[in-house]
Order: C-alpha cells, then sequence, then structure tokens
C-alpha cells in the first residue's frame, strides 16, 4: 500500500515522505490559479512562459504547509494511501475546562455557544481559520483566547493583526469593556508607533509591521482578525517568517473574493471552522434585522446616451460631481429617523457631501471621518455618535466599512457604487450590532441607471451583482426608481 509519511518541520512547513508518482499528483492536487496571471504576465516578461498557477506542495523539497494537513489526509483517503502524521496531534482540553476558565474572566457578557464552540476547537487544534460574519462578536473570542494562552506558564508574547488603525482602537476599547487593564498588558503599533514593547500583546495593523525583520516575529502565538483584508504577499511574508509559532488563529467574515487565495490562507492558519452566519444571527436575534433599499437613480436620455460608455473610473467621477444626484443624497440622510452613514469612496465627494449635509447643522449633528482623520479623533467621533440618536457621519469606506464598531446606526446609504462582495458584507455589518435604540437596520443602495437602448453602464451592472449578493444571503430586499430630471 502507499504511504505518505507527514514529518513536521517547524510552525509553516511540513515535509512528506512520498514515492515520485504521489509527489506529482500531490504538487496537482495542492495548486491553483491566480486570476489575475494575464495581466501579471503582462508587467514581468521574466513570467512570459508562466501558466498562472502556483503549487503549494514543492516537488523539490517535499514541503507543504501545516494548515493543509486535513485536505492531504482528505487526498490519501481518496485514493487508498496510508496518511502518517508523526504529530503529538490535537491537545486535551474538555468543555468543562472551558467553562470553568471563562468563568475567572468575570465578563460583562455571556459568550454564545459559537463562541465557547470556537474557543475550544482552537485551544484543541492550536491552529484554525474561524469563519464568522461581521457582528458575530470576534472580538470576544479574541480576547479569551488571549486571556486563555497569557494565563498559561509558557506563553509569553503574542500578537493580534488587524487591518486599520479603526481596527486597533477598537479592539483595546473592546478588552477594556470586558474588564482587562490594557495600560499594563497591550502594547499599540500603527503609523510610526514604537515597535519594542516588553508587554505581553501588541496590537496592530499590517501596514506597519509589514517590512520588519524576520526576528521581530518571534512570537509565541500570532492572531489576525478579517484576515481577507491581506495581500498575498503581506500575508506570506509575515506568516512564513513566524517559522517558531505554533498558535496560529486567522478571522474572516468570508472567503470568497479574497486577494489571497483560500488554499494559503489555509495552509498559513489550519482548516476553516464555520462558526456561524449572518442569518443564523439573525434567526437567532443576535444582531439587527435589515431591510434593504435598492434605489435606483434613473437619468434623462440625453445624460445617459453621453456617459453610457464611460470607463468604469470616469463614471465614478460623473456620478460623485453630478449636482442633483448629491442632493438627492444629502435630503435621503436628513429625511431619516436615527444615527445616519453615509459611505463614499472618492475624497472629494465625501468633501462635497459633508458641506451639502453639514449646511442643516442647526438640525442634526454631522461629522467626517477619511484617512486623513486620526485614529484618536476617530474612536472620539465613534463614541459621540454612540451616545447620539440623531446624528449623521460621513465616512469613506476605506476608513469605516471596516471595523469601526457604532451599534445605534439605523440607517447606511451606499453613496458610492461597489461591486466587491467583502466590501458590501463589511459595510452592511457595520448596521448590524443590536442596541436600545434599533432593531432594525435599514441599507439604502444607491445605484445608477446611464443605460442606453441595449447598453449598461457599468455601475449598473455592479448593482445588478449586489442585488445577487442580497438573494444568496437571503437579506429582505425592496427595489425602487427616482427619476433624476436636468
Amino acid at each position: 500500500m502507499s504511504k505518505i509519511i507527514v514529518n513536521p518541520h517547524n510552525a509553516v512547513y511540513d515535509i512528506l515522505e512520498c514515492d515520485a508518482g504521489i509527489a506529482q499528483d500531490l504538487s496537482d492536487y495542492f495548486k491553483f490559479q491566480v486570476p489575475s496571471y494575464f495581466f501579471i504576465k503582462k508587467k514581468n516578461p521574466k513570467l512570459k512562459g508562466w501558466d498562472g498557477s502556483v503549487h503549494l506542495f514543492s516537488k523539490k523539497t517535499c514541503q507543504l504547509y501545516v494548515g493543509l494537513r486535513t485536505r492531504l489526509e482528505t487526498f490519501c483517503k481518496d485514493r487508498g494511501i496510508e496518511f502518517i502524521l508523526k504529530d503529538k496531534g490535537d491537545v486535551e482540553f474538555s468543555r468543562h475546562e472551558a467553562l470553568e476558565f471563562i468563568k475567572t474572566l468575570n465578563l460583562p457578557v455571556e459568550p454564545r455557544e459559537y463562541q465557547i464552540e470556537a474557543f475550544i476547537k482552537f485551544v484543541r487544534k492550536r491552529r484554525l481559520l474561524i469563519l464568522s460574519p461581521t457582528a458575530s462578536g470576534k472580538s470576544l473570542l479574541i480576547y479569551m483566547l488571549i486571556r486563555y494562552y497569557l494565563w498559561q506558564s509558557f506563553i509569553y508574547k503574542i500578537i493580534l493583526i488587524v487591518p486599520t488603525i479603526n481596527l486597533v482602537h477598537q479592539m483595546v476599547s473592546d478588552f477594556k469593556d470586558y474588564g482587562w487593564d490594557t495600560e499594563e498588558f497591550v502594547h499599540l503599533i500603527y503609523a510610526g508607533q514604537v515597535k519594542d514593547t516588553a508587554k505581553p500583546l501588541i496590537i496592530s495593523t499590517w501596514q506597519s509591521i509589514d517590512d520588519m525583520p524576520g526576528e521581530f516575529y518571534n512570537f509565541d502565538m500570532i492572531m489576525v482578525d478579517e484576515a481577507h483584508h491581506a495581500q498575498a504577499k503581506s500575508i506570506k511574508g509575515i506568516m512564513e517568517s513566524s517559522s517558531d509559532t505554533y498558535l496560529r488563529f486567522g478571522c474572516t467574515g468570508t472567503l470568497n473574493e479574497i486577494p489571497t487565495h483560500r488554499l494559503v490562507l489555509e495552509g498559513l492558519f489550519g482548516e476553516v471552522f464555520q462558526a456561524t452566519t449572518t442569518k443564523q444571527l439573525m434567526d437567532d436575534n443576535f444582531i439587527s434585522k435589515l431591510l434593504i433599499k435598492t434605489i435606483v437613480l434613473k437619468y434623462d436620455t440625453a445624460v445617459a446616451k453621453a456617459n453610457c460608455r464611460l470607463e468604469y473610473a470616469e463614471e465614478i467621477d460623473f456620478l460623485s460631481q453630478h449636482a442633483k444626484r448629491n442632493l438627492f443624497i444629502r435630503n435621503l440622510a436628513l429625511s431619516l429617523d436615527g444615527n445616519v452613514l453615509v459611505l463614499y469612496r472618492l475624497i472629494n465627494h465625501g468633501d462635497i457631501l459633508y458641506n451639502l449635509i453639514g449646511q442643516q447643522r442647526e438640525h442634526r449633528q454631522v461629522y467626517h471621518i477619511h484617512g486623513g482623520v486620526e485614529g484618536e479623533e476617530r474612536e472620539r467621533i465613534r463614541h459621540i455618535i454612540e451616545s447620539e440618536t440623531n446624528a449623521i457621519l460621513v465616512g469613506s469606506y476605506g476608513t469605516v466599512s471596516t471595523g469601526i464598531n457604532i451599534p445605534s446606526l439605523s440607517n447606511i446609504i451606499f453613496a458610492s457604487p461597489y461591486k466587491s462582495k467583502i466590501r458590501v458584507l463589511q459595510s452592511i455589518g457595520r448596521g448590524l450590532r443590536l442596541s436600545d435604540t434599533k432593531q432594525l437596520c435599514t441599507i439604502l443602495d444607491i445605484s445608477d441607471d446611464l443605460s442606453y437602448k441595449k447598453k449598461k453602464n457599468t455601475t449598473l451592472r455592479h448593482m445588478m451583482e449586489r442585488v445577487k449578493l442580497y438573494a444568496s444571503e437571503e437579506f429582505n430586499y425592496k427595489m425602487y426608481r427616482v427619476d433624476i430630471v436636468e
């Protein structure tokens, strides 16, 4: 009987023993096609003969990512190959032990069943990629794991990596709320902050540590929140540099349309564990109910004829500068009851909307968050809005759609069109948290019909993709048409 012997090499790679025929099959099995490889080849003449395939198993070194062991075992079972793992396997950790430890934290909230299950699963496996949607309480799960491993005498240093400055401040704020002395135990790294510290936990953005030397990554545990935001080069560099870090935790809301391939994420972190879904959270009343209103703005024939063939960037620029469209968004924001978030793409569009809405400042408190706003100021604005019941926040997708936590948001306006599933779901997630002032979040998805005869403009096609997403996620949505008269 053929066999594959798995020899642990370090925290990143196993070394496999097998015959040449099986090695070739492994090379073909653990490969994927880079979606944009054609454009990569055009920019780099040295890649002229490349077929776009990336092989995760090396026939030369016989190395395979540790996190792909479960897939490797499936490979063996399907082919009748004996799978021999020379490793100690899972850690023994009972539900009773988990619950007893959680009691010692004196948490102000009761962990949900799926959070407890994910906690137990990770401690047993020591490496895991958690698939859990926005508003599912990932910060509490992360906190419980950090406290558990710092409680263990053999753990001294942990790093938690997040995609934005917002999330750096949000995480430390959440940990304070859970009852931890963050001043003593937590060091923050972002935008030029000092990187050396004796504190046991570092919370950092990707960008702040992307170019650090290999010796920096001497951690006992590495945790990554919103792992789907990481570019392949960054995540591979950081995770492969952490060659002695066996405890690896990754969190993501989706594994579709990610810049880093799913196989790479599994290889670097471990097998995927689906903690819960947005639909399940709604059914269990853990998050707000959701109503999506897709508002299609229909333009005059002359305007549509002149602009239906614009390139994507040109169309976005045209829409962001359209006076009547911006007035419509302003009036819509002012007409809504409760806190409102207006999301935009281009900074000049944000300035236009903020100034238009700000003209009514005597009636509503209006705030603006974009990339030029410092992290501490963003956090200050977040706390202010959380205490308001009728404020308006104008925010860029890049700074607000991921991570920022304002449970009191009742309405979110998509003032700029997006196709990306990740971006759309992350943006919707800003309004899904429950609060004392709201049980329903309304998404107002603004789209634009510049179609002329059989030609449909790009952002209209993107709207159709978003509607497909809403249907697949079982979201409650309705469609409306509004004529923009010149």
